[in-house]
């Protein structure tokens, strides 16, 4: 499994746990609370995969989507961590955060399919 299949499915978990985070207390479920460290902590650990995996790379052609894949999934983990500290809150901030977040998981794509791309251009120019 390739790096950026890893980075794919922990947004897809981050989304997933988002979510469930957002509509269980409308819905009345209730979920252990120790499940939450693990939201802020995948979300750590997907900025810092992104800033590694897209940093600048000579072998690679750049791409658009590149350099802001790399520094997207900044802005959800800030928007969350305020949230987390009791600087800023509301509904307002966290439906900022859910929309940053999936935004970021666009980008991320496009810029995964770019950089394949490229790699394929650069292994068929090389063969």
């Amino acid at each position: 499994m390739s790096p950026f299949s890893l980075l794919r499915a922990a947004l897809t978990v981050q989304v997933l746990l988002g979510l469930a985070r957002f509509i269980a207390p409308y819905a009345g479920i209730g979920i252990d609370q120790r499940i939450w460290v693990v939201h802020p902590v995948l979300g750590v650990t997907i900025a810092v995969s992104a800033l590694w995996l897209f940093r600048r790379r000579t072998e690679v052609p750049s791409t658009p989507a590149r350099a802001p894949a790399r520094f997207i999934a900044l802005a959800p983990l800030l928007l969350g961590l305020a949230n987390l500290a009791g600087v800023a809150s509301g509904l307002g901030l966290v439906l900022t955060h859910m929309g940053l977040g999936l935004a970021a998981i666009k980008v991320i794509d496009m810029a995964v399919e770019q950089q394949r791309t490229n790699e394929q251009a650069v292994l068929a120019g090389g063969a």
